[in-house]
């Protein structure tokens, strides 16, 4: 399945929460499944990538800063058992395994070294 996502209508006027990590102005428009989050947060090109537990959570934390969260569920890129991957609640801020065909948000980021 190729990217049916514009990159420039899901980063558009990125964030920079610190010097080394980005944040895309977006989300994706539709919910997506795990592997389709991971795969399509790379294919926005430029290191973008669906974001670790810890990123996430500094999402969260910096959420009103960023603009544009949903109060709903957000994928990370880990991984808690073979068939589920951890999400972060925008809302309340909780952390759980979600299975990995479930359909949740996303918002791309990237590091910079």
């Amino acid at each position: 399945m190729s990217n049916k996502f514009d990159s420039s209508s899901i980063i558009g006027t990125s964030i920079s929460l610190n010097p080394n990590l980005e944040v895309s102005q977006y989300d994706f428009p539709e919910k997506l499944n795990w592997n389709d989050a991971q795969k399509f947060c790379a294919d926005l090109g430029d290191n973008w990538k669906l974001p670790d537990e810890d990123e996430l959570n500094i999402l969260y934390q910096n959420k009103d800063q960023i603009g544009s969260f949903k109060d709903e569920y957000y994928w990370s890129s880990r991984v808690s058992e073979i068939f589920e991957a951890i999400v972060q609640d925008f809302e309340y801020g909780d952390i759980a395994p979600f299975q990995k065909t479930a359909k949740h948000f996303v918002r791309a980021v990237r590091k910079f070294k």
